[in-house]
């Protein structure tokens, strides 16, 4: 009876499945791409971050660091390396893996 029922049961949800509408998931317009208010974050030197290696400015947002680019204000070179707990009040856009931060100010630690 097994033998019969199986095949049956095959062919049944192949008719199923070719008849039911195909969904796709909603897609964001832009998912890489979020926007922040102003927040207080931690700043880094990528030299001090083992998975960045070199030095660069780095932010960290929701636990883990990112580029960071300040559009329209120029810190001068390297001005994180060798600084330890920094920290900064910041606004901005993640985007394509980077911050770029419209808004930026040295904070207390």
């Amino acid at each position: 009876m097994t033998k019969k029922l199986i095949p049956a049961l095959l062919v049944t949800l192949s008719l199923i499945a070719c008849n039911s509408e195909p969904t796709t998931p909603p897609v964001s317009k832009d998912p890489d791409t979020r926007t922040s208010n102003s927040q207080t974050c931690d700043i880094a030197c990528g030299c001090v971050l083992p998975e960045v290696g070199h030095c660069s400015e780095h932010i960290k947002l929701d636990g883990k660091f990112w580029p960071l680019e300040i559009s329209g204000q120029d810190l001068g070179k390297m001005p994180f390396c060798g600084k330890t707990g920094l920290r900064a009040k910041v606004e901005g856009t993640l985007e394509d893996g980077k911050f770029v931060a419209t808004s930026f100010a040295y904070a207390d630690k």
